[in-house]
């Protein structure tokens, strides 16, 4: 589908995003001295210079709005930008490594779109160009990046793989933050009610199960289980329902329940495909799939999740369907059973020395014993986890080489096997510390070329068959 030349005005929320930078100047002196005068009944003699201050950041900013415009032609984007210093910025559409869009309740009210649109060369943990576009400008440019329905639909999530993924990616921690200021802010407008509601919902939940778990533990148990249902919830909700589409040069995820997100991806800019097995979905048999493409400015990370649950079958369908790698002339390292107690041994020292932690400090504070030991445990399960990971990286981990490469290993919790090709793997380091001189063993890393780059490795592989690899091959 060809469009004809449009030039198109951007939505007037840009202001805010030039005035964002400042909104401590903007903004933070002008309430303290309303506040000054509410207690005082005095002017802060600064008020002036600061309204005028403030006001002309305003106008800067109107000004930076009514300069930006953005030209769509059918074979690439143009964006012109300044008020001193004119900008003429052409990106070529084969060079747009991902075009992201989002369409939320807020952009909504006021009928707006966020772009982010990236590039091969963009900048770290930072879009090359973020925009807010009219729903109207916003349709014009998605049909331009990808229509919409563009490609086969290779995948579309059940209600189930959606609570698979929120299961694995929810963190108690990340709920914490978002549920802490929600309540003390409803304590603030509800009054004593709500708080002694809250009260009393954890003095009941406490006796409900209080001869199973110690009290103490209960009330701590009670926050991170809020904590980690409201990051459920969020999680949920982000990625329900989610559909893959797939065409020659495009590859489409949507997801979203309430905050549609639509991130299209230039083939050609796929750095690496990573499967990700956390040990939530590893015990329920699922994984999730993220690529990596060339110049992603998110601000965590530069991964844009494709698949979200699926089995490792369909993951690694996926991954071939990106990179298809020959089998011919392939040299496969895999880690030696001879390496098998190696790879056991610390988690085994580290589980034999939280048993003696647990009877020291249980024998020193008995009237905490309950608490002790249900930490402890807790401790005790993720060790023993990490020697199933560490026993599943010693009998499936290692690396193939041919005309890519495929790691398989883990990392922290997290088992993961990352295909790239050769072109787009920017470095091989290989490290042996004391202990593995001993037994002829070392570690291999491979590094993927990105803004931020994704490091990979292998552990307690045979050194001599590592130089063979790395003289073969490079």
């Amino acid at each position: 589908m060809t469009i004809a030349e449009t030039k198109v005005k951007t939505h007037p929320l840009m202001i805010f995003k030039f005035t964002r930078r400042y909104v401590f100047i903007l903004l933070l002196p002008l309430v303290r001295s309303i506040l000054n005068y509410g207690v005082t009944g005095a002017l802060s003699r600064l008020v002036i210079m600061e309204s005028l201050l403030a006001f002309l950041i305003l106008v800067v900013s109107v000004m930076r709005w009514l300069s930006f415009s953005v030209v769509f032609r059918d074979d690439c984007i143009i964006v012109d930008s300044g008020v001193l210093v004119r900008r003429h910025a052409v990106m070529p559409l084969e060079k747009i490594s991902i075009s992201y869009t989002e369409r939320n309740l807020l952009l909504g009210f006021f009928g707006a779109v966020a772009a982010r649109i990236d590039t091969d060369s963009g900048f770290r943990k930072k879009a090359d160009f973020e925009i807010y576009f009219s729903r109207k400008a916003a349709r014009v440019y998605e049909t331009l990046i990808q229509p919409e329905n563009s490609g086969v639909l290779s995948y579309h999530s059940k209600l189930s793989m959606g609570i698979v993924m929120a299961l694995a990616n929810a963190s108690a921690f990340t709920g914490l933050i978002v549920l802490a200021p929600a309540i003390n802010r409803a304590g603030e407008i509800l009054g004593d009610r709500i708080n002694s509601g809250l009260r009393d919902t954890i003095s009941f939940a406490t006796a409900l199960i209080g001869t199973i778990v110690p009290p103490a533990a209960t009330v701590i148990a009670i926050i991170f289980v809020a904590g980690f249902a409201v990051s459920f919830l969020l999680t949920f909700i982000r990625y329900i329902p989610f559909r893959l589409l797939e065409s020659d040069n495009k590859i489409t995820a949507e997801h979203g329940f309430i905050a549609r997100h639509r991130a299209v991806i230039n083939r050609e800019s796929i750095n690496a495909v990573v499967i990700n097995m956390p040990p939530v979905m590893r015990v329920l048999g699922f994984c999730w799939v993220g690529i990596s493409a060339a110049g992603y400015g998110k601000k965590r990370d530069e991964s844009e999740v494709v698949l979200p649950a699926v089995n490792l079958r369909q993951a690694n369908d996926f991954q071939l369907g990106i990179f298809d790698i020959s089998s011919e002339d392939k040299f496969d390292l895999i880690c030696p059973r001879r390496m098998l107690k190696r790879a056991v041994f610390m988690p085994l020292v580290l589980i034999a020395v939280s048993i003696a932690v647990e009877l020291v400090l249980m024998a020193i504070f008995n009237a905490f014993s309950g608490m002790i030991a249900l930490i402890m445990s807790f401790i005790q399960i993720v060790l023993l986890y990490l020697l199933s990971v560490r026993i599943y990286h010693q009998n499936h981990g290692g690396v193939t080489i041919s005309d890519g490469v495929i790691m398989r290993s883990y990392k922290r919790l997290t088992i993961k096997k990352m295909r790239v090709k050769k072109d787009k793997t920017c470095m091989i380091k290989v490290s042996q510390g004391l202990l593995e001189r001993r037994y002829g063993a070392c570690k291999l890393a491979v590094t993927v070329r990105a803004e931020q780059p994704i490091t990979l490795k292998a552990t307690n592989l045979d050194k001599n068959e590592t130089d063979r690899l790395i003289k073969r091959y490079f």
